[in-house]
């Protein structure tokens, strides 16, 4: 490949063009949006991860209904981000309370205090866990369930 000592012009401007691209910034992509869905009848969640809002929240109230066999279902919560719930023993039915927010550990924070002392099992989904976790979501979280 080489020609008097020297690397051709071709394999030159790619090695270029590499450089180059590796020393851009990453570009920040959006994630689609989470939702939260639950059935005032039963204790379970039901969580969704779609393209948009409407997505989103159309098949958390779908998977609700599928999995929980309740026509009672509601959105908790939904955002672009994360969404916390935490459960509220104090109350009957162990009702869910949910908050939606920028980071895991900023729902979270917010979803105890707008529960109580009585909050319990605390759950967590962020939008772009299924693109890899954020420097703040914990390694252990659950997967989430999806219905198609």
């Amino acid at each position: 490949m080489r020609r008097n000592g020297r690397l051709p012009l071709n394999v030159v401007g790619l090695l270029a063009a590499i450089v180059v691209v590796a020393a851009l910034p990453t570009a920040h992509a959006e994630y689609g949006w989470i939702a939260v869905a639950s059935s005032p009848s039963h204790e379970a969640l039901d969580w969704y991860t779609g393209a948009n809002r409407q997505s989103a929240e159309t098949g958390a109230l779908r998977q609700c209904a599928a999995l929980q066999n309740a026509d009672d279902c509601r959105i908790l919560a939904s955002g672009p981000n994360c969404v916390a719930v935490v459960w509220d023993a104090g109350q009957p039915f162990n009702r869910p309370h949910a908050v939606a927010a920028d980071t895991s550990a900023a729902a979270l924070t917010a979803v105890v205090a707008a529960a109580g002392t009585f909050a319990n099992d605390p759950s967590v989904r962020c939008s772009y866990m299924s693109y890899g976790p954020s420097p703040d979501t914990p390694s252990t979280s659950a997967p989430r369930r999806q219905m198609l």
